[in-house]
């Protein structure tokens, strides 16, 4: 079964952002889209790679289907490697999703996980 996806998606635009820890990337399209990334380290076989199938088929992608959309705006937190995307219904709820990949210190050394950590959350004020 082929998974559902937004109209504006199938222009498969480069606009594309992207989130890392320096041991992997992920790439995220502007509807929030996961749609490259080789994990756990960047010379590993793409976990996500629907950005290869040109719309095609499926192979592989991470998404947050919103009912009703409408439109998207999508922005990195200023000064951070945080990226925001919203997703907007034609009624104007919105929806967040907050994706990065965390780097800790511990004991004096730099640690990567190989986490993509998504937030997902209800906008409070609503678009008219």
């Amino acid at each position: 079964m082929k998974a559902p996806r937004h109209p504006q998606e199938l222009d498969h635009s480069l606009q594309l952002a992207v989130v890392g820890n320096c041991s992997y990337a992920a790439l995220i399209d502007q509807h929030a889209r996961v749609v490259f990334a080789c994990l756990p380290r960047f010379d590993s076989d793409p976990m996500f790679s629907d950005l290869l199938s040109g719309g095609l088929a499926s192979h592989g992608f991470w998404d947050i289907l919103l009912e009703d959309f409408s439109h998207a705006q999508q922005r990195y937190v200023r000064n951070t490697a945080i990226l925001s995307t919203k997703l907007f219904t034609s009624g104007g709820d919105a929806l967040e999703i907050i994706d990065f990949a965390p780097r800790f210190v511990h004991f004096n050394r730099s640690f990567h996980p190989t986490q993509l950590i998504r937030i997902v959350r209800e906008c409070l004020t609503r678009v008219e």
